[in-house]
């Protein structure tokens, strides 16, 4: 096989892989699609506020506070589960138009071969 049909190979390899990824999510259910969404943003804003309230429910009884610290590091908890839900929306985005163009450049770059016949 010539280094010629070898590329010709690759980039229809990569051509009918780009199509099965578009395919796939057409074909995907935009139900369960959101579900994960929302699952993973309740993970993202949910754990930082529960882990820092109970900190600040265990810190207001140490040091007996009457739930100054608790409203303190519940707020603290909202902050940084906002900006972790902030960072994974923007890394997501990120990869997603970097797959875009990268499907896209693929897809351009179909040649037709050349033959030593011609």
């Amino acid at each position: 096989m010539s280094n010629n049909e070898k590329n010709h190979e690759r980039r229809l390899i990569k051509k009918l892989i780009v199509k099965a990824r578009k395919r796939a999510e057409r074909k995907n259910n935009k139900i369960f699609l959101n579900a994960g969404i929302m699952g993973v943003f309740g993970w993202h804003i949910c754990t930082p506020v529960i882990l820092a309230t109970i900190l600040g429910l265990w810190l207001d009884k140490k040091f007996d506070m009457n739930g100054s610290l608790f409203i303190a590091f519940l707020i603290i908890g909202f902050m940084v589960g906002g900006y972790n839900s902030y960072r994974w929306v923007k890394e997501t985005l990120k990869f997603k138009i970097r797959q875009k163009e990268e499907d896209s450049v693929i897809l351009q770059d179909e040649k037709p071969i050349k033959t030593g016949e011609e």
